[in-house]
């Protein structure tokens, strides 16, 4: 879904995912009940306010989106000025080559499940909506070869009329290895600083 919203698409309307007593298992859901619909919904809920903003968005064409492959591998996604780099299967702090078990992945991460939609909404600023995904940006462009880092990172949402309501700040730790969503669809808006 993060894909398909983060290409400027308004939604999207999976085959075979109706309520009905009719299953087409193993091509997709095995469930004909709520089950079969709530990762959707968790994701539409996310973005049910802040339809008409990223609609405009999309239009002017500042959106990407990227859902995590079969392969797990990394994704790389090339905006103005900033390149976005994206893993899977990360632990919310530190680096897998760091851990004594490499073979040790977040509980939930059994399956693809990570994506993002990304929307660039400045030169240096950014709204990322996602999940299981870990999230890192370095500059290109006007921003080569200069030091930068995250100069504010919120998490919250936006409102019926579009405005964004900060619900905390990241700290430090929370940012030093990339911007970790967790299982739960977030919505982070962020500024990038360089000198």
């Amino acid at each position: 879904v993060y894909q398909i919203i983060g290409k400027g698409a308004l939604g999207v309307a999976p085959f075979g995912i109706d309520y009905a007593a009719y299953s087409n298992y193993p091509l997709g859901s095995k469930y004909t009940d709520r089950r079969m619909v709530e990762p959707f919904a968790k994701i539409y809920d996310v973005f049910a306010p802040m339809q008409r903003v990223w609609a405009k968005w999309a239009f002017e064409g500042r959106t990407h989106g990227v859902a995590e492959g079969d392969d797990r591998a990394p994704q790389t996604v090339k905006l103005n000025g900033w390149d976005v780099y994206l893993e899977f299967r990360e632990f919310q702090f530190g680096q897998r080559a760091e851990l004594p078990n490499k073979n040790d992945y977040p509980d939930g991460t059994e399956q693809p499940s990570g994506g993002v939609a990304i929307a660039q909404i400045g030169p240096d600023e950014f709204v990322f909506v996602g999940q299981q995904i870990r999230v890192k940006l370095s500059g290109t462009g006007p921003n080569a070869g200069k030091p930068n880092g995250y100069a504010r990172v919120e998490e919250g949402h936006f409102d019926a009329d579009g405005k964004w309501v900060m619900e905390r700040n990241w700290n430090g730790d929370q940012t030093d290895h990339g911007l970790n969503l967790p299982a739960a669809p977030t919505v982070l808006k962020v500024r990038m600083g360089s000198y």
